[in-house]
């Protein structure tokens, strides 16, 4: 039987706890890539989001800019084999923006608050982008393709 000394602490010795950094309970947080960096203020536009290995029931993606924070939206079967997740953006707190407003995306463990580096995402007014339309064209989108070059005239022109 091998001979066992006794064990004595010594004063300054390690104290910090390892942790596993394998383990997706304890490992650090992080979001890989996005596949969109902007998106309506009404939310509902579906992202991708890749990362390192999460745990499905115990994570959140978090938009925050301030005093306000939403979740994005997601469930169980959106998180795909631990490192992509596929959610929809919340809408921002103002609806009626005037400009684009850039707010930040994180992960967050939700048994431990732990949270990743942040991602911006910007969201964007209302009608961004909007496809511009000639006078007298309403807002019919079967009509946005008539008078374009019909008949050889350009807008304003009789053909």
């Amino acid at each position: 039987m091998p001979h066992r000394w006794p064990v004595r602490a010594r004063a300054g010795a390690g104290s910090d706890p390892i942790f596993d950094k394998k383990s997706t309970n304890t490992s650090e947080l992080r979001i890989c890539r996005m596949n969109k960096e902007s998106g309506p203020c009404t939310g509902g536009e579906e992202l991708y989001l890749l990362c390192d290995k999460v745990q499905k029931e115990d994570i959140a993606v978090v938009f925050r800019k301030e005093t306000w924070e939403a979740r994005a939206d997601f469930s169980q079967a959106d998180v795909h084999r631990q490192v992509a997740i596929v959610f929809k953006t919340p809408p921002y707190q103002h609806l009626e923006l005037a400009e684009p407003v850039e707010v930040e995306v994180f992960l967050q463990r939700l048994t431990d608050s732990v949270c990743s580096e942040s991602f911006r995402f910007t969201y964007l007014p209302k009608d961004h982008g909007a496809r511009p339309r000639a006078p007298g064209m309403g807002t019919c989108p079967l009509a946005w393709g008539r008078g374009w070059r019909e008949g050889g005239a350009e807008w304003g022109q009789d053909p």
